[in-house]
C-alpha cells in the first residue's frame, strides 16, 4: 500500500526478499493498484558462504578499502559485477549506469573476493584516466618525502604508470617505489664481489644507464650489454645486473626502478618512501 501511494515503479533488493514479492503483488491487486517491477539482487557472502555485514566484513567495509588505497572506479566496477553483467572496459561511472539493466542480475550469491578486487581496480587504474587519476591521489596521500607538492604530485603519477598494472593498488605501487628510491647496498656489494666483470660493465655504462626509464630501454640496454660480454642467456646478465643496480633478487621491472630514481632525484625527493 506504501508503494503503491509513493508511487514506486521498481523494488531491488536481496534475493533473500524473493519470497516477499508474492504477497505484496497479490495484495496491490486486491487494492487495484499497479504492480511495481521486482528485481532481486544476489547475496554478498564471505568465502565460507556466510552473509556479510557490518560486523564480520571488515576486509569489505569501504574505510578499509579507502586505507589500502582502492579506488572509487575500482571498487565500484568490481561491485558492479558481483551478480550482475558489467562492461569489461569502463573509463567513468557513467559506463557502469548505461550497462546496467535488471535482467543482468542473478539471484545466486556472490563470493567477495579481495584479489579479484585488487584485480579489477588495478586493470580501471590502467586502463582510464579517471581511474589512474584516482589511483595518483591515493599514492600521493602516502608519499612521506620532502618536495613541492607539484614535484610529489610528479612522481606519484609516474609510479602509477610505471606499476600500476602489476602492483594492483597504492600500497603496492607505493612500496615498489620504496623499493625503486632505496636500494639494498648490502646486496649491491655482495654482487659486486660476486659478479665483478658485470659489475665494472654496468661502471662504465653510467651514461647509457641514464637513458634507462622504462622497460624497453632497459632490454635494449641489456641486449647491447650481453652482446659485448658475449653472453647468450639472459638470466647471466640480467640477475647479477638488478642485484648490482638494485641489491635485490628480485623486484619490478629493474628500467622502471631506475628511471623513478633518477626522476626523483631530479625532482629533489630522493628519500625513502
Amino acid at each position: 500500500a506504501d508503494d503503491a501511494r509513493d508511487g514506486i515503479t521498481h523494488v531491488v533488493r536481496a534475493a533473500e526478499h524473493a519470497s516477499n514479492a508474492l504477497p505484496q503483488t497479490l495484495l496491490l491487486d486486491a487494492l487495484g493498484a499497479p504492480r511495481p517491477r521486482y528485481a532481486h539482487c544476489s547475496l554478498v557472502v564471505d568465502s565460507d558462504g556466510r552473509k556479510l555485514s557490518k560486523r564480520s566484513a571488515s576486509v569489505a567495509t569501504v574505510a578499509a578499502l579507502r586505507k589500502d588505497g582502492c579506488t572509487p572506479l575500482g571498487v565500484c566496477a568490481y561491485l558492479a559485477g558481483l551478480g550482475g553483467r558489467a562492461p569489461q572496459s569502463i573509463k567513468s561511472l557513467d559506463d557502469l549506469a548505461r550497462s546496467f539493466e535488471l535482467e543482468g542480475l542473478s539471484a545466486a550469491p556472490s563470493t567477495f573476493d579481495r584479489k579479484q578486487l585488487d584485480e579489477r581496480d588495478a586493470a580501471v587504474a590502467f586502463t582510464s584516466k579517471l581511474g589512474a587519476a584516482q589511483l595518483a591521489v591515493a599514492v600521493r596521500a602516502r608519499l612521506s618525502v620532502n618536495g613541492s607538492p607539484a614535484a610529489l604530485d610528479e612522481l606519484a603519477g609516474a609510479a602509477c604508470a610505471a606499476f600500476a598494472e602489476d602492483k594492483l593498488n597504492a600500497i603496492g605501487v607505493v612500496s615498489a617505489l620504496n623499493e625503486a628510491l632505496t636500494p639494498d647496498r648490502d646486496g649491491m656489494v655482495e654482487a659486486a664481489a660476486a659478479h665483478g666483470t658485470i659489475a665494472r660493465r654496468l661502471v662504465a655504462d653510467r651514461a647509457a644507464l641514464g637513458a634507462v626509464v622504462d622497460a624497453a630501454s632497459w632490454r635494449a640496454y641489456a641486449d647491447e650489454a650481453m652482446e659485448q660480454l658475449g653472453l647468450s642467456k639472459r638470466g647471466a646478465f640480467l640477475a647479477p645486473a638488478r642485484r648490482l643496480l638494485t641489491g635485490r633478487k628480485s623486484g619490478s621491472d629493474v628500467g622502471a626502478q631506475l628511471g623513478l630514481a633518477s626522476l626523483a632525484c631530479s625532482l629533489g625527493v630522493a628519500e625513502a618512501v
